[in-house]
């Protein structure tokens, strides 16, 4: 993350909601204003139990640098991927996420009907606030599906808005990969890593991705259930003002005079 005080919640979320937390195991790359920013991802989290013992810490390895430091977001996945170990099951998320009850039994379910080895269950997810909706993954539900593509002023394939797919009843095929959300084997993330030379780049890094992926034989699928959500209102940060999460740019301009 990127200056971004919600990942606090996002860490106790990931382990509070999950049906099994002690399987889970959380990499974290900080980014942080080291003269600005008083809160840490991990301190903070542990200081929402008030003294308890901190749940799932030894679950958690972080990867911290100064914000001057920083090179945009595909370099600090290309990091995070230095920190995956033997787990089988690997998820990319973004530090201001939240789940639903037991998703990593749900996302493991969805693995398991797609039956396919080299499957990559990915989608842009909605905002945090459906999570809390009544009837929430019904027999109608509605799931953003990534299916369109475009090249922009750069010259450089980017993912358009998904369009939504309705009564799935399990996960369907993609054209498209989204950095937002990204659950498959561990294999994946170990032949396909982050590329560490696009850096302060926003967008235009999940085709390449996505590209290098279908290429070594993995398949994206638009997960049929919703079971994370981005917060896109800002919700996460319980009324606190976030700092600017695209300041990082500097960093390159200055460099790039």
């Amino acid at each position: 993350h990127f200056r971004d005080i919600r990942c606090v919640n996002t860490l106790d979320n990931i382990f509070k909601k999950a049906k099994y937390p002690e399987r889970v195991f959380v990499g974290v790359v900080q980014q942080k204003h080291t003269e600005k920013d008083e809160f840490d991802c991990v301190r903070n989290y542990c200081a929402k139990y008030q003294g308890q013992a901190c749940p799932f810490k030894r679950n958690i390895q972080i990867i911290e640098f100064t914000h001057q430091d920083a090179k945009g977001p595909s370099y600090a996945r290309y990091l995070e991927d230095s920190l995956i170990g033997n787990e089988e099951f690997c998820m990319q998320i973004d530090a201001h996420t939240d789940f639903t009850l037991h998703w990593d039994l749900e996302l493991m379910k969805m693995w398991g009907q797609i039956d396919n080895e080299y499957a990559v269950i990915s989608a842009i997810p909605p905002d945090v606030s459906l999570l809390e909706r009544n009837g929430l993954n019904g027999p109608n539900q509605a799931v953003p599906h990534l299916c369109q593509a475009t090249f922009d002023a750069r010259g450089m394939a980017v993912n358009l808005p998904p369009l939504a797919a309705v009564g799935l009843n399990k996960p369907i095929l993609s054209p498209l990969w989204s950095a937002a959300f990204s659950f498959s084997k561990c294999h994946a993330e170990k032949k396909t890593p982050t590329d560490p030379f696009m850096q302060w780049i926003y967008d235009g890094d999940e085709f390449p991705k996505f590209a290098r992926l279908w290429t070594r034989g993995y398949d994206v699928y638009t997960p049929h259930k919703i079971v994370v959500g981005h917060d896109y209102g800002n919700t996460m940060a319980e009324g606190k003002v976030l700092p600017d999460a695209m300041a990082w740019l500097q960093n390159g301009m200055d460099m790039n005079p």
